[in-house]
């Protein structure tokens, strides 16, 4: 079930930010997108397998180590300075849409985890709308740990948000 979309136009380059609740939410969010050019930000490709690895490589996936002992092991992803200023790229000059879980990774129990502050800056540095996204269900119809999907009901919403007030 997809709500929302129909308020954001599909020429209008938007950072989607949405919660995080199984390894297939990426490809889930991206179709339920449509044909909205889109990029997304993710870990780095080696972590996830096929064919997540595979999915990320065909939208033009930017890849970042989140963090110094991923940096160690996948020494090809971006820096997360880099991974700021590339998507800002895709959204203010080549006009494409992103997506990205601020929840930086699937959390195991069921609940939200701190977001990281990379999706405010990456919208405010590209001038674009931040659109929260919410995904529910895939935490029960796709196994964590295993590319396995069991049968039920998933919806993606699109919220509206209200323009901030001009400052005086």
């Amino acid at each position: 079930v997809i709500e929302g979309l129909e308020h954001f136009p599909p020429d209008q380059p938007i950072l989607f930010a949405a919660n995080h609740q199984g390894i297939f939410d990426g490809p889930l969010l991206d179709l339920a997108l449509g044909h909205r050019p889109t990029v997304g930000l993710t870990a780095p490709y080696q972590y996830f397998p096929w064919p997540i690895s595979f999915w990320f490589s065909q939208i033009g996936g930017i890849d970042v180590a989140r963090d110094e002992d991923e940096a160690k092991k996948y020494p090809t992803a971006n820096t997360p300075k880099r991974a700021v200023q590339l998507m800002v790229n895709e959204l203010a000059v080549k006009r494409r849409s992103a997506l990205l879980f601020p929840e930086g990774h699937v959390e195991k129990k069921p609940h939200l985890i701190e977001f990281k502050t990379g999706a405010v800056r990456i919208a405010l540095l590209a001038g674009v709308e931040l659109v929260p996204v919410t995904i529910q269900g895939t935490r029960h119809t796709f196994m964590p740990g295993r590319l396995l999907f069991l049968p039920g009901t998933i919806t993606v919403t699109f919220h509206s948000v209200s323009p901030l007030p001009n400052d005086p």
